[in-house]
């Protein structure tokens, strides 16, 4: 049993079971047991290191775990050979949207994740799923659905591969589609839908809100939407080429507030003056040690900017005054597509060994396991 100092949780080796790890009034708030590797049913000292870093002396080899984690490992709840996982987090239970379908967490009575059970709407391939206006909102090539109390309810049907988004400061969930695009608005009887439109328009592969309550939508090589909804009636644009993007796949990223449009070679922001995109300059003047065109970058609960440079996860340290910054490498085994910060702080939750998620785009990498 141990102390460390840098967290003030307590940890213990339980025969036939594993290490948990518990705080001072004895709540539970980790446990790596044998359903993980069953050499840890055996663990025989256990040694917590001032890096941060626990090493077990087993029976049969050596285990280090990082405590408390910088990331979450979930590999071991979910099936091998998954290509895209993406979790999210709605009414204080994690989801995983995985490979097409909907995974909702089951936990015990400790509140202690044990387990991800499929949990889906009607239909073949679910296309998105978000937490969005405290509705938890799932498309596929059906229609568009929401998860009530007693499961899911179609609201929009005929709708295929919709993204859903919030407008802000209205009653409006505003999606984009398959040739169409338009909004959803809750009445007293249930929903209703304002369907517009839009041939030609293909597959959205991500959205973000910027501060000035413009949603960008991610379209694919060389475009991006554009919805403005500051001026009552949602506007809607398809930029690219023309409006001073370059060729390539566009990755949005957000960062204080401002939509940021990653492609090879550039960073571009969206100047309003001229209705163009522009390099984005200060950003990188600010951030020099940030890769330009790679990945989406995201901005932690800490402060802390995280990118993917040469296969592996960093994360800076975002202070405003520039120059450079300090630069840590995160070893998650894989090259990460996209990270999913938590809202706080790192508190020792029971369903999560950190406060990031990294999600796993490639399928040819051998999935990353804590405890190694």
């Amino acid at each position: 049993m141990f102390v460390p100092p840098e967290t003030g949780f307590f940890a213990a080796a339980v025969d036939t079971v594993g290490i948990v790890f518990f705080d001072r009034e004895g709540r539970t708030v980790q446990v790596l047991d044998r359903g993980l590797d069953h050499r840890l049913a055996r663990v025989q000292r256990l040694e917590y290191a001032s890096s941060g870093v626990l090493w077990a002396l087993l029976n049969d080899g050596v285990a280090r775990v990082e405590f408390p984690s910088p990331i979450s490992h979930f590999e071991p709840l979910l099936a091998s050979g998954l290509v895209y996982a993406r979790p999210l987090r709605h009414e204080g239970r994690l989801w995983i949207l995985a490979d097409g379908r909907a995974l909702r967490g089951v936990y015990d009575a400790t509140g202690r994740l044990e387990r991800f059970e499929q949990d889906m709407p009607s239909g073949r391939f679910l296309f998105t799923l978000t937490s969005v206006d405290g509705l938890l909102v799932a498309a596929n090539e059906e229609g568009i659905f929401v998860r009530e109390n007693s499961g899911w309810k179609e609201i929009s049907p005929g709708i295929a591969n919709a993204r859903v988004g919030a407008a802000s400061a209205s009653d409006r969930l505003i999606y984009v589609a398959r040739n169409e695009w338009g909004w959803i608005q809750r009445t007293s009887d249930g929903y209703t839908t304002r369907r517009l439109p839009k041939p030609g328009l293909g597959e959205s592969y991500g959205s973000i809100m910027d501060s000035a309550g413009v949603l960008w939508l991610e379209m694919g090589s060389g475009q991006v939407g554009r919805v403005d909804l500051r001026h009552g009636t949602p506007a809607f644009e398809l930029l690219g080429s023309s409006d001073g993007l370059v060729d390539g796949w566009v990755q949005l990223f957000m960062f204080d507030g401002v939509a940021r449009f990653n492609l090879p070679g550039h960073l571009f922001r969206f100047d309003e003056a001229t209705h163009r995109f522009v390099d984005d300059r200060d950003l990188l003047k600010r951030f020099p040690e940030l890769p330009v065109g790679a990945g989406r970058p995201t901005t932690d609960a800490l402060g802390r900017l995280w990118f993917t440079l040469n296969g592996m996860a960093k994360a800076l340290t975002a202070s405003s005054g520039g120059g450079r910054h300090s630069v840590e490498t995160v070893p998650a085994g894989f090259e990460p597509g996209e990270f999913t910060p938590r809202t706080t702080e790192w508190s020792g939750c029971g369903d999560e060994s950190g406060w990031l998620a990294l999600i796993r785009e490639s399928p040819a990498l051998p999935p990353a396991r804590p405890g190694s």
